[in-house]
């Protein structure tokens, strides 16, 4: 491992302090964490990443890769306080390791019909994924990781690609067990098998470009500039606007619709969602804790008429029955939707899937139903993260 930058000791500045952190037993950690900054080699150049195991980590212990979130378009591994690895390595005893990678244009912009270089441009942003793997699975047990047991896992965008990376033959044997949180997204970010040139085409007029070899030079604020006037009439008229992964013999595409690879069927998968997800982002105009049940039933059937709401609210009750009706207005319908084909098709070719749903109120604004991305500190035993911000919370914490 000579060459790599220096390492550091952590003082986890944010370690919590007793009574810090309302409605969430503080945590002490005793053991410090070795941190590397790393950039892993790529053909392109390469991609940082950090790597995090506890200085008190036994022999071969598990290894996680963290995939941020933000679709295949936005975000970075530092992107939330919350994706800080430290408690996770220390307190599970495993080797942390989280990547950034190309997003969008750079990293999902489909060059293939203008020759056999840019045959997996539409992908380049999961080839970096699969880089990075590859670089754990080599190097892991320089920090006291078992390259056998790595645990690839990601949020919303993140878990997407987690997805992706089962339908990927360059990734077989990179990695052992897969988790997908928030990210099972159906068709909202799948590109259709449409020709790329229109894009392709419309981005080189309005750079002044004649060829592609040339757009590679352009700076990325022109790219992404050019794209973003592009990009809306395409989209209007169902053509192809990238950033997102394309079905070609790289990346097989969604399963749900073409199949699971068999090659992958074997992988221990934990798939699962947030009760409120986008629906929740909002904070609520009502207080639900002080409304009666009359009151409730009249905004519902404000909101969604009488008629959907005899229909929806038996089911609701009977599926949630320790919430208030008018969480039903809070119920996430994006992707828990198809999350369902997605697991059923998987659960017939093995028995290692499994499911999950992250339904705790927060304590804010009273008690929030939970929303996308709440989730994330609990994942990672970031309980500092967790915190009131109201007087007269009905936030309940987790037994110890």
């Amino acid at each position: 491992m000579d060459g790599l930058p220096g390492e550091a000791r952590v003082c986890d500045r944010r370690r919590p302090e007793e009574g810090q952190g309302r409605g969430m037993r503080s945590m002490r950690p005793d053991r410090d964490v070795r941190v590397r900054k790393i950039r892993i080699p790529t053909e392109r150049g390469g991609i940082p990443a950090l790597v995090l195991s506890p200085l008190a980590a036994p022999k071969d212990a598990a290894g996680v890769l963290w995939l941020h979130g933000g679709g295949f378009s936005a975000g970075s591994s530092i992107e939330q306080v919350a994706y800080d690895g430290a408690n996770m390595a220390r307190l599970g005893n495993v080797v942390v390791v989280s990547v950034n990678h190309r997003l969008n244009i750079l990293g999902y912009f489909d060059l293939s019909e203008y020759g056999e270089e840019y045959a997996n441009s539409g992908n380049a942003g999961g080839d970096d994924i699969i880089a990075a793997l590859s670089w754990v699975h080599d190097n892991i047990a320089a920090f006291g990781g078992d390259p056998e047991c790595v645990t690839v896992f990601g949020q919303s965008g993140g878990g997407a690609k987690v997805t992706t990376l089962l339908q990927s033959p360059a990734a077989d044997g990179l990695y052992a067990r897969g988790m997908v949180m928030s990210g099972v997204v159906g068709k909202m970010l799948v590109s259709e098998e449409t020709s790329a040139k229109p894009l392709a085409e419309a981005m080189m007029r309005e750079l002044g470009v004649k060829t592609v070899r040339e757009m590679e030079t352009v700076d990325y604020f022109f790219l992404a500039r050019a794209y973003r006037k592009v990009s809306p009439e395409l989209q209007r008229q169902g053509k192809y606007v990238g950033c997102a992964p394309r079905k070609n013999d790289y990346y097989y595409g969604d399963p749900v619709e073409y199949g699971f690879r068999k090659e992958t069927s074997h992988i221990p998968l934990l798939v699962g969602s947030v009760f409120g997800e986008f629906t929740s982002f909002k904070a609520a105009a009502y207080d639900r804790n002080v409304m009666t049940e009359e009151e409730q039933m009249q905004a519902l059937e404000e909101t969604l008429g009488k008629e959907s709401v005899g229909k929806l609210l038996p089911l609701f009750r009977s599926t949630y029955p320790r919430r208030a009706p008018i969480d039903l207005l809070r119920l996430d319908f994006l992707f828990r939707a198809p999350e369902h084909p997605y697991l059923a098709a998987r659960a017939k070719l093995n028995r290692s899937t499994w499911s999950y749903l992250f339904d705790m109120d927060q304590p804010v604004d009273g008690g929030s139903t939970p929303w996308h991305c709440c989730d994330i500190p609990y994942f990672f035993q970031q309980g500092a993260f967790v915190f009131c911000l109201c007087n007269t919370c009905h936030f309940k914490p987790p037994s110890k």
